[in-house]
């Protein structure tokens, strides 16, 4: 699968560090440098990587001890350890690194240790450009994630502009349902360098209460740094250092804005029930604490 002028390959099949590293670069690649929150964004979410994957990359401090470098010579600018790492446990030569569940953190292990690993390389010149791909069950210049669609709109408009254009495509501001949501969405639009992006979030019908625009429940949030802050307003997405985190912004503010849709094909699910509120009987009286008459 192709990001950002690379194709990357998660390969299963066990194999040590040196010779995960050899398997890649007989396929004119190498083991997987990342180097930016949309990068990694884009492996965690797009690449089929699963929350028990343990697969090695190419960071290692195999040359000096506790300096890591990238077996592809390319500068280390961004890493993702795990909370404690690297830490070299126990006086092990634990000196290379893998990326490993549900939020793909990095830790360093031996390198004799037999798992999976990513390979990444230039295209071949034959490969399709994005460009010329349509994604099943997608309008053209549509982007599919899962069971949806995602469209990235090319005009500046407020948030209320943003909303009625993606209603005009039967379509709504995009919902974030969860942390591998949030990562694709900051690998689409994290390198861009337009400032923000509107999503559906807002609390302009409550201030302090935050709510969907298509009347979701709000199960996961993504906040910048001090935010969202006592200012009433409408949520953009932000990019470059702060890729992906959300920011409390003027409803007024012009910005493009990300579309949602169930992508053609996908069953829906269905509408829940509500169930009926208890009551009681004619002469008796209700207690609500205990639900009793």
């Amino acid at each position: 699968m192709s990001y950002a002028g690379h194709c990357y390959i998660i390969q299963r099949d066990p194999k040590i560090w040196k010779d995960a590293l050899t398997s890649c670069r007989k396929e004119d690649g190498d083991l997987a440098s990342i180097h930016n929150i949309e990068e990694y964004s884009f492996v965690i979410s797009q690449l089929g990587y699963q929350p028990a994957d343990e697969l090695w990359i190419g960071l290692n401090d195999l040359k000096v001890q506790m300096y890591f470098e990238w077996s592809d010579g390319t500068p280390v600018t961004y890493t993702k350890w795990l909370r404690g790492e690297p830490t070299h446990a126990n006086n092990r030569q634990e000196d290379c690194v893998v990326m490993k569940g549900k939020d793909g953190f990095w830790a360093d292990h031996s390198c004799e240790k037999k798992i999976g690993y990513i390979c990444k390389r230039k295209p071949m010149s034959e490969v399709p450009t994005e460009e010329e791909t349509i994604d099943m069950g997608c309008q053209r210049g549509w982007k599919r994630h899962g069971f949806y669609c995602y469209f990235i709109g090319n005009t500046f408009v407020s948030f209320s502009q943003a909303n009625q254009t993606c209603g005009r495509h039967q379509a709504f501001l995009a919902t974030i349902e969860d942390r591998y949501e949030q990562a694709y969405l900051t690998s689409i639009v994290g390198l861009r360098s337009e400032r923000y992006f509107w999503i559906g979030l807002s609390d302009v019908e409550e201030k302090g209460t935050f709510k969907w625009s298509n009347g979701e429940s709000v199960l996961f949030t993504h906040w910048n740094s001090e935010m969202p802050g006592r200012k009433p307003g409408c949520v953009a997405m932000r990019t470059g250092i702060a890729g992906g985190l959300w920011d409390v912004i003027k409803c007024e503010e012009k910005a493009k804005f990300l579309c949602k849709v169930w992508a053609e094909g996908v069953t829906l699910p269905p509408v829940p029930t509500t169930t009926p509120v208890p009551r009681c009987p004619e002469g008796w009286d209700s207690n609500n604490r205990i639900s009793f008459c």
